[in-house]
C-alpha cells in the first residue's frame, strides 16, 4: 500500500506530538498500525529527511520534525475563527502549557472631539472618553480621525509620535485584556533580550504588529508559535492571541476548548 508522503509525514508529526520522543519505524509501525513494512517506513524517512522536514539526531535514533515541518504542520490545522469558554480557556492554557490573551475587538469608535475651554480635549469613543491637554494642531489632526477605531487610530499615533495620545489610548486597550497561563512565557524572561517582547505579550500590544494566522521567529524565539484568532465569547466579537512551544499539543488545546 502507497501513503502520500504529506499524509505520512503528518502522522509523523501527529504522533511525536503525543510521545515528545524521536519515532522509530517500528514504533510508527505498531502505534499506527500501519500496513507496510519496517524497511518501507525507513524508506519513507529517508525521503522526508532529504526534503528537510524530518531529521535524524543520532545514528541509531528515530527521528523528529524539523521547525520548518512544524510550522507547515501548525499553519495548516488552527481555525481562524472559534467561540470560546472564557473558564474552560483558562483551564486548557494551564493543562497545555501555553499563554493566552484575549483582547475585545474594537468597535470603540471616535465619535467626536470637544475642547474645553481651551485646557482639554475629550475624545469621545463610542465605549470610552479620553481627556488630553488642549493643543491646536492635536484638536485639528484628531477631527481628520473621526470614525476610525481605537486600534487604528493607536496605530497612526504611535506613527507620528504622538505619545500622550497613545499612551492614553493604550490603557484603554489593556483595560479590554484577559490573559490565562502566564507561567508559558517565563523562558522569554531568562533572557534580558526577550524582555520587551514579554511586556508586548503581557499588555497585548503584539497584537497591533501581527496579522490573523501563525507566526513565529523572528517576532518569537526559536521554537516558539504564535497564533492570532478571531473569536466570539457571548456573542461578542474578540482577538485571541495563543504563545507557546511549536511541540504544544494545540489540537488537543482546541479540542478542550470545543468539549
Amino acid at each position: 500500500m502507497a501513503y502520500d508522503k504529506s499524509v505520512f509525514l503528518d502522522q509523523i508529526i501527529q504522533e511525536y506530538l503525543r510521545v515528545r520522543e524521536p519515532i522509530g519505524s517500528e514504533m510508527l509501525k505498531n502505534s499506527l498500525k500501519l500496513d507496510i513494512s519496517s524497511a518501507t517506513i525507513r524508506n519513507y524517512f529517508k525521503a522526508l529527511m532529504q526534503e528537510g522536514v524530518l531529521v535524524q539526531s543520532h545514528t541509531s535514533s528515530g527521528r523528529i520534525p524539523t521547525e520548518m515541518a512544524l510550522k507547515s504542520y501548525w499553519r495548516s490545522r488552527l481555525c481562524s475563527e472559534c467561540s470560546v469558554n472564557l473558564k474552560a480557556l483558562a483551564q486548557a492554557a494551564v493543562e497545555f502549557g501555553v499563554f493566552v490573551l484575549v483582547r475585545e475587538q474594537d468597535g470603540n469608535i471616535l465619535e467626536s472631539v470637544a475642547r474645553v475651554e481651551n485646557e482639554f480635549l475629550i475624545l469621545h469613543f463610542s465605549q470610552d472618553h479620553v481627556l488630553l491637554d488642549y493643543q491646536p494642531k492635536m484638536e485639528k489632526f484628531l477631527n481628520q480621525l473621526i470614525g476610525l477605531e481605537l486600534t487604528e487610530i493607536k496605530k497612526i499615533a504611535h506613527q507620528v509620535m504622538a505619545n500622550e495620545l497613545f499612551e492614553k489610548l493604550d490603557w484603554l486597550s489593556y483595560r479590554h485584556i484577559q490573559h490565562f497561563g502566564l507561567s508559558a512565557l517565563a523562558p522569554l524572561l531568562e533572557q534580558a533580550s526577550y524582555e520587551d517582547l514579554f511586556f508586548e505579550l503581557l499588555n497585548g500590544q503584539i497584537l497591533d504588529k501581527v496579522s490573523v494566522g501563525t507566526f513565529f521567529d523572528p517576532v518569537l524565539p526559536l521554537g516558539f508559535m504564535g497564533i492570532v484568532q478571531n473569536i466570539k465569547y457571548a456573542k461578542k466579537p474578540m482577538q485571541m492571541l495563543t504563545i507557546g512551544p511549536l511541540v504544544s499539543d494545540y489540537e488537543g488545546f482546541y479540542e478542550r476548548l470545543a468539549a
